[in-house]
């Protein structure tokens, strides 16, 4: 089953860091250090509000009951992971009222 994940970084103060080669950069830096290697997309803001964006994934999960839990349960303390690691590169906040993962039956919030 593949899951999407979805989030808001907010309140961004480096803004200077939102374009593809500087977040390019801070996730290349995440990778190395990181466990579980996610392929991660942003949406960028436009000109009418520079301080929020759009971290997106996905990620592959068994359909075997016996490991469909653990394993979505490790995917989403990556995402996690790594939207905290890329907040604090660019000195801005997770949204948590806007963290969503879903698939084809699932729709439920990141954070509770």
């Amino acid at each position: 089953m593949v899951y999407d994940f979805a989030a808001k970084i907010k309140n961004v103060q480096n803004t200077e860091a939102l374009n593809p080669e500087s977040l390019e950069t801070i996730v290349s830096e995440i990778n190395e250090k990181s466990p579980k290697v996610l392929e991660l997309k942003f949406i960028l803001p436009n000109a009418d509000n520079l301080e929020e964006f759009l971290v997106k994934s996905q990620a592959s999960i068994s359909s075997m009951p016996a490991l469909h839990e653990k394993e979505l349960e490790q995917a989403i303390e990556a995402f996690i992971a790594y939207l905290k690691e890329i907040a604090k590169a660019i000195d801005g906040e997770i949204s948590e009222q806007d963290g969503f993962y879903n698939n084809s039956k699932t729709f439920k919030r990141l954070f509770n």
